[in-house]
């Protein structure tokens, strides 16, 4: 029994064992298929694995269940084994299937924990990834946020600075808040319309200027019936584009008209309309849209479209007309002299526009012209323009004819920009607009005003446009000076209701704006360093990820993470928002060259921040100058603002108590000419009605040939011919008896001017102002008697520089009047160019210019004064010998006739006298002014000229007949000798009087000898 139970145990081992290989075999199978499915491959090691242990675990399993049969057959010899044994030997059998069930498990557990690793590094990534773009959008807000604000706060500091320009542009505006619009004075503009032209650069800005200054009045209105046309003309298209950029969608851009037909100038276009160019300028380049500084360029250029041009402001005018339903027009042309558009065109453009308006209203129109002269430091060719442009204005004022080419001005007015001041040209600009827009708004007082004009306190005689028409008449080149009294109400009703309030909210921007940057860049730091970290993990990752190997399902999810990777990384380096981009974004905003930047900002709340302590400072301590009088506003704290929307400059005066300041404001208002105010054109006054040559044969000689600079026993270099000043204010502020009488200022005028006048502009608007100027017509501009100094001293080195340009044979360059148009030159100058061809007409007329001095326009003047120096000299020595001969007849004759009086210490003195005398060497400067005349020809030189060849010989005939004269005394004196032997005395002075007129007949004959070497 125990044997069989041994001999089934042994039996049951092998079938124990084949049920677990079976076991085995579809554990395998299923390992195979899960494989398969979990790698998506069917043949990897892993799965061939699987295989090989479904093969051996199949043969061991089948030789199992063969064992049983075989262990029957041979059971004797097999049943000797022990079943222990046969446990052993099938667990092996069965271990190995395991090992190799187990063994793919293992590898595929090893991949995935590869895969799984991979995926994990990269779900961090992505995390850290989604945190940066969230961190960089709002860091980007912020940032974005930060440039709102910080244009926003720009915006503010430049509209309350706009505010602050206009109050100091304009003392009677009141300003009202940052968002108001000011309250304008009301004012009245005459029936006229007015069509301003600016003209090249320097007019750009002029006319810039001005459209800034009415528009400060609010004087521009989008009304049709609005009197005002805008015209610019310049070959710089982009200067063209700025300006009218600068107005599009203003009130000015109806009203304003800029040329931009630049196609039409080409240089085919300039040489068709300009044959005479071949004839002074050979280059092939035609300057176009620039005239580089040549005034026939700007000349040329402007022929080019000329019809074009004209026709079009025509239009608008005729358009303007119909509007206004005014017939009278006021021209004003604004130019540069230095440059070469401008001062190449104004004449041309300024004689086209008043035919124009006079073919279109059947009226003359009035005409203005203002030019600036160019700085000492500025090129040659600038000084020479300017020179040449003066040239051709003195011509045709002088020459011009109705018959032909005229004088297109009725007044044209000098500017200098060689001024000692800060900002010269924006002061210049307003000088001149305030001017311009005074002389268009003065008039009469409306009914019920001007109380004291009534009651004869102060003035019957008020200004009018037309006074400029009827008493500056053409006659000379014109200036101005200036002079403001005003209470500074604008910049007060400014300070109080914009500036300090402003300044207190951006100074608050601005820190909340710096603080706000400071966080960003922590923020943008740390971004940095996340993004840094997330690339650097990616590249690491990346670079993993390729050199894994990796089952097919799992390497399709691994490509799609790398390409991810790539987007991540992509996106963090040249996306819409990145850590470099934030930082560009970051670096603008602290970038100290971007407008919109916080260096930008810092520094203008900082130029704000003094532009209100500056205005303080104003007020409490106004400047002293001899351009205006401010009256000061100690404590701009106390003062209501709301109380100047009903005042005026007399009644604040009177509340702040400084009725004696007003009073010696008024009094400069009768100042001297060089004391107060400031002269747009620098004049050397010294030079002007100034006594000269004091001598009575001086004074004889030039009362003779020009009586005019001979007043009252004195002569006088040329004065001033006209003065007219005009005072412009609301009636209310000369309705006061401090006011000057007419009488006190037309006395302080005439230290320099021969005839001085004056108006009074009555303008309701300028109700906290007084403003004076003094139109300075009939300037002698010139060298006065040959000294060098020139009255206007701008034209030393204007003209040095054009005759250093003249040696250099392109003097023509710098011209431009009677270019092309040679009918009017033959006419006005007689220089012959009938028959010739353009090119050869165009080198006469630059001939002509190039020898053409316009102080011979003038040589009334100098010529007599110079002459009258030469006569002086002459006569000196005809007076000399005359009275020498006088006396020493005299004195013989006492002698003989027994007295002893004799005068010896005068008739010595007299001798001395002659001893030291030479004859003039001015033979030269006669022949000069002889030349001159030929051109000149002028018959109060003639007449001089006359007048001092017969002195010449008056003296010659005195000196030679000296001689005899004193000869025929000596023998006389010898017969007295002879009475008067035995009388020591007598004798004694006998001899000391002969040797006195031998010594004179010595120096007569000498001097006769001279005479014929020096004047033949």
């Amino acid at each position: 029994m125990a044997e069989s139970e041994k001999q089934m145990g042994s039996l049951l081992v092998p079938a124990l064992f084949s049920y677990a290989g079976i076991i085995s075999i579809g554990l395998a199978a299923l390992e195979f298929v899960a494989l398969w499915m979990l790698t998506g491959k069917i043949i990897i090691k892993e799965s061939g694995i699987s295989i090989i242990n479904i093969a051996y675990t199949v043969a061991w399993s089948v030789l199992t269940l063969l064992g049983v049969a075989i262990y029957s057959f041979m059971s004797p010899g097999l049943a000797a084994l022990p079943t222990v044994l046969l446990y052993v030997i099938y667990s092996v059998l069965l271990g190995i299937s395991v090992v190799l069930l187990v063994v793919p498990l293992a590898m595929f557990y090893g991949k995935y924990r590869q895969y799984q690793s991979l995926a994990n590094r990269y779900n961090n990534v992505k995390l850290r990834y989604n945190k940066a773009r969230t961190d960089a959008s709002s860091l980007s807000d912020r940032l974005k946020k930060i440039g709102d604000n910080i244009s926003s706060t720009r915006a503010l500091i430049e509209r309350s600075t706009q505010l602050k320009d206009i109050a100091d542009r304009n003392p009677d505006v009141i300003i009202k808040g940052v968002n108001e619009r000011p309250t304008m004075p009301e004012f009245s503009i005459p029936k006229v319309n007015y069509v301003i032209v600016g003209i090249g650069g320097g007019g750009s800005a002029l006319l810039e200027s001005y459209i800034e200054y009415l528009r400060s009045q609010g004087a521009i209105k989008d009304e049709p019936t609005n009197p005002f046309l805008f015209v610019f003309f310049d070959l710089n298209s982009s200067n063209a584009e700025r300006l009218r950029k600068q107005y599009e969608g203003t009130e000015v851009a109806p009203k304003l008209y800029v040329f931009n037909h630049y196609e039409a100038m080409t240089p085919d276009s300039i040489r068709f309309t300009n044959p005479w160019i071949s004839g002074l300028y050979q280059e092939s380049e035609i300057p176009v849209q620039a005239a580089g500084n040549l005034r026939f360029a700007g000349l040329a250029a402007y022929n080019a479209i000329r019809s074009a041009f004209i026709d079009e402001v025509k239009h608008r005018l005729e358009s303007l007309k119909s509007a206004t339903g005014y017939s009278g027009t006021m021209i004003v042309v604004l130019t540069s002299l230095g440059g070469g558009t401008g001062s190449g065109s104004f004449l041309k453009i300024t004689m086209d526009l008043k035919k124009a308006v006079k073919d279109l209203t059947g009226v003359d129109p009035i005409v203005a012209g203002v030019s600036v002269i160019p700085k000492e430091d500025e090129s040659a060719v600038n000084h020479a323009n300017a020179y040449a442009a003066i040239k051709e204005l003195v011509y045709l004022l002088k020459h011009g004819s109705s018959q032909g080419m005229n004088y297109p001005f009725d007044f044209f007015f000098l500017v200098s920009r060689e001024k000692p001041v800060r900002n010269v040209d924006l002061m210049m600009g307003l000088a001149i607009s305030r001017f311009l827009f005074d002389l268009g708004t003065s008039g009469a007082p409306r009914k019920g005003e001007g109380k004291g004009v009534e009651q004869g306190t102060a003035f019957a005689h008020t200004f009018d446009l037309e006074d400029l028409r009827t008493y500056l008449q053409p006659i000379d080149l014109l200036t101005f000076s200036r002079y403001e009294i005003y209470f500074p109400a604008s910049k007060l009703s400014w300070l109080k209701l914009v500036g300090e309030p402003v300044l207190s909210e951006v100074e608050s921007r601005e820190k909340d704006i710096r603080n706000t940057l400071s966080d960003a860049e922590a923020s943008l730091n740390t971004l940095k360093s996340d993004v840094s970290g997330i690339l650097n993990d990616i590249d690491a990752l990346y670079r993993d990820m390729q050199s894994a190997l990796m089952y097919p399902n799992f390497e399709r999810k691994k490509q799609d993470m790398m390409k991810d990777l790539l987007s991540i990384k992509s996106d963090l380096s040249t996306g819409a928002v990145t850590a470099a981009s934030l930082e560009g974004d970051y670096k603008r905003l602290m970038s100290q060259s971007e407008s919109l930047g916080y260096p930008e900002l810092s520094r203008r709340v900082s130029e704000f921040r003094a532009a209100v302590s500056e205005t303080i400072s104003f007020l409490r301590s106004p400047p002293i100058s001899s351009i205006e009088y401010v009256f000061p506003v100690k404590s701009p704290d106390d003062i209501d603002v709301g109380q100047l929307q009903t005042a005026n400059l007399y009644g604040m005066i009177t509340r702040l108590g400084l009725q004696d300041a007003f009073k010696s404001a008024l009094t400069n208002l009768s100042g001297t000419l060089a004391g107060v105010g400031q002269t747009m054109t620098n004049l050397n006054y010294d030079l002007i009605k100034a006594p000269i040559g004091s001598t009575s044969s001086f004074i004889e000689f030039v009362r003779k040939y020009n009586p005019d600079l001979a007043r009252e026993g004195v002569v006088y270099t040329p004065p001033i011919r006209n003065i007219l000043q005009l005072v412009t204010t609301a009636p209310e502020n000369v309705s006061t008896a401090d006011f000057p009488t007419e009488k006190t200022i037309t006395l302080a005028l005439q230290s320099k001017a021969s005839n001085p006048a004056f108006r009074l502009g009555y303008v309701p608007a300028k109700k906290f102002s007084i403003s004076s100027y003094r139109i300075i017509h009939g300037i002698y501009l010139w060298s006065v008697a040959g000294k060098g100094d020139y009255v206007f001293t701008d034209l030393s080195y204007l003209k040095r520089s054009y005759e250093q340009l003249k040696l250099q044979k392109n003097i023509g360059l710098h011209h431009s009047l009677f270019y092309g148009d040679f009918k009017d030159f033959e006419d006005l100058t007689g220089v012959r160019v009938s028959g010739m061809s353009p090119a050869e007409g165009v080198k006469r007329v630059v001939e002509f210019w190039s020898s053409y001095d316009p102080e011979l326009d003038y040589i009334d003047m100098w010529g007599v004064l110079r002459l009258a120096f030469v006569y002086e000299g002459l006569a000196g020595i005809r007076n000399a010998f005359d009275s020498y001969m006088k006396e020493a007849s005299s004195a013989i004759d006492m002698l003989s006739k027994g007295g002893t009086a004799v005068p010896m210490e005068k008739i010595s003195r007299l001798a001395e006298d002659i001893a030291s005398l030479e004859v003039p060497k001015v033979k030269a400067d006669i022949d000069k002014i002889a030349e001159a005349n030929r051109v000149a020809r002028s018959e109060v030189i003639d007449r001089a000229l006359l007048g001092i060849k017969e002195t010449v010989s008056d003296v010659y005939n005195v000196l030679s007949s000296a001689a005899n004269s004193l000869e025929a005394t000596l023998t006389k004196l010898s017969e007295v000798e002879a009475s008067k032997k035995g009388d020591y005395f007598a004798l004694r002075e006998l001899q000391e009087l002969r040797n006195s007129i031998i010594t004179v007949q010595r120096k007569a004959t000498e001097m006769a000898e001279e005479f014929i070497n020096a004047y033949g």
